[in-house]
């Protein structure tokens, strides 16, 4: 099965988590997976949160941002992940002129 993001709908979404500015989503799920195709434009932000019931690993395509977890912050560049355990805490910002394109699942 082949996913195309380019022709799902995205969502804008304002201040996401309590987060600064706007973020885009454009997601696909089913009865087992779901998969988000994110965008964090300059200045914006997905505001700190906790993964009670679930896990997150959110694989950097393109652009610059900072993750903070559990207190430490880490620099998150093209080709890396984060990898967000179950009960632990995170937030991502994206600190460069270009969009911060993430994908999760």
């Amino acid at each position: 099965m082949i996913i195309d993001f380019k022709n799902l709908t995205p969502n804008v979404v304002a201040n996401m988590r309590n987060g600064e500015g706007s973020v885009k989503l454009v997601k696909y799920a089913d009865d087992v997976n779901t998969i988000v195709r994110i965008t964090i434009s300059k200045g914006s932000s997905i505001g700190w949160h906790i993964h009670e019931a679930d896990q997150e690993i959110i694989y950097v395509i393109s652009g610059k941002g900072v993750c903070i977890e559990d207190d430490k912050e880490y620099e998150l560049v093209q080709g890396q992940a984060n990898y967000c355990k179950k009960g632990k805490n995170h937030s991502i910002r994206n600190i460069n002129d270009e969009d911060l394109e993430l994908q999760t699942n």
